[in-house]
């Protein structure tokens, strides 16, 4: 009944319904940035470069034959932009690729082949990386759409202070670390999903990517695992789920500088798996609302939380979740992010340096409203109040003093404080 699939989905001239379009749109954006609600502030932020806490402009998915092309409504030229070869060999050379790594690797004895275009997506992207045309896989891994800095996946990437000026650069050193930059030995998946399957020293490792189109460009998402240190083995390291994967992002959960892989799966029901170092964590039980997880350093002791977050109409809640022992622990902490409404003042959190005197970093929930507008880029103003909270989730007794930025004059304190900052690293990309 091939036909009667083809009327009910794609609609005259081959195109796709709008109900079709619409739900696999929705699928697909929602992995670029979770929780799907953003808070919205100000156009100013993204003509400047900077990432801006907003709802993403929605995605109209157009089905061509094998690929998905993410297109977006508003017709937008790319923000991100990678200079490079985008014409990448669809033909895999494992004869004659070399692992950037000095570890004994097993390579596939005859070419791999991709069975859906989204696995050729990622097996070019892998390619590429395994022959250390790192400007090639940059031009893939860096669509989408997105300022660098806002993308979760690309998090380990960043510079400490917060900025990405290459991402050849940065995926050069992300192989050398070393990472599994090689040729996989398999791949599944039928959607956008795709698990590439490597094998070292005859053990297996499987990560997921996403492979897909936006604008008419291919896509990747997602880094190589890193291998394990000298004197470890890769067999020692906690495997990844690869099935019903809602998301995933990076943290280093104990402060060894090894960036633990925190995965959200959604079946059998809903729980945060830990994996890709040797660190073993009971996975992590969310409720079916929680949308994500992403990660934080608040103290700066190089140690990350996790922020646990539910999407809300107007923004988003979450609670933060820290390691203790062998175990992922709610703190008691909760944190929002919401657009000032009539009568209520917008709400958002950040790190600050020392507030109570203890030495440590620590978190701050601001209040806030504007002036003279409902935006930066219209508003003469921004008033806000701090509140600390203690590590239990208590709030802090110490009372802190408010403040008030000047607009256009103070738009970057402004914006650092309504983002969400923890450090110099933008909370959102956890």
């Amino acid at each position: 009944m091939r036909e009667q699939w083809l009327d009910e989905h794609v609609g005259d001239e081959t195109r796709p319904t709008e109900a079709f379009a619409s739900a696999l749109a929705d699928t697909l954006h929602s992995e670029w940035r979770q929780p799907a609600v953003r808070v919205a502030h100000t156009a100013t932020a993204r003509r400047r470069g900077r990432v801006q806490p907003m709802l993403m402009v929605a995605a109209v998915v157009t089905v061509l034959g094998a690929g998905a092309y993410l297109v977006g409504r508003d017709s937008k030229p790319r923000i991100t932009e990678v200079t490079g070869s985008t014409a990448l060999s669809t033909q895999t050379t494992a004869a004659t690729t070399v692992p950037p790594t000095t570890l004994p690797t097993s390579l596939p004895t005859t070419p791999l082949v991709a069975a859906t275009a989204q696995q050729q997506t990622v097996l070019d992207y892998l390619t590429a990386l395994a022959e250390r045309r790192y400007a090639d896989a940059a031009t893939l891994l860096g669509q989408g759409g997105l300022e660098w800095t806002e993308r979760a996946d690309l998090r380990p990437l960043l510079a400490a202070d917060g900025t990405l000026s290459s991402l050849p650069d940065a995926l050069q050193a992300w192989c050398e670390s070393p990472a599994m930059c090689q040729l996989p030995t398999s791949l599944a998946g039928a959607d956008y999903r795709v698990v590439a399957t490597f094998t070292i020293n005859g053990v297996e490792r499987s990560s997921t990517f996403v492979g897909a189109n936006f604008e008419g460009y291919p896509l990747v998402q997602g880094l190589p695992l890193l291998l394990p240190p000298k004197g470890v083995s890769l067999a020692e390291t906690i495997e990844c789920p690869n099935e019903h994967v809602d998301q995933q992002s990076f943290a280093d959960l104990d402060g060894d500088g090894w960036d633990e892989v925190i995965v959200k799966v959604s079946a059998p029901d809903s729980h945060i798996f830990v994996c890709g170092t040797t660190l073993s964590v009971e996975s992590y039980a969310v409720g079916p609302l929680e949308s994500t997880a992403w990660s934080l350093d608040i103290e700066g002791d190089g140690a990350d939380e996790l922020a646990v977050v539910t999407s809300l109409p107007d923004g988003f809640s979450a609670d933060i979740v820290a390691l203790d022992g062998g175990r992922l622990v709610a703190t008691g902490q909760t944190v929002a992010s919401r657009n000032p409404q009539p009568g209520a003042p917008g709400q958002s959190f950040g790190c600050e340096e020392d507030v109570t005197g203890d030495g440590l970093r620590e978190l701050v929930l601001y209040s806030y409203q504007y002036e003279g507008g409902t935006a930066l880029s219209n508003s003469t103003a921004l008033t806000f109040s701090r509140t600390a909270l203690n590590a239990d989730g208590s709030v802090s007794p110490l009372r802190l003093y408010g403040g008030r930025f000047e607009l256009p004059a103070q738009e970057e304190q402004a914006f650092r404080l309504i983002a969400s900052y923890c450090g110099n690293l933008h909370v959102q990309t956890g």
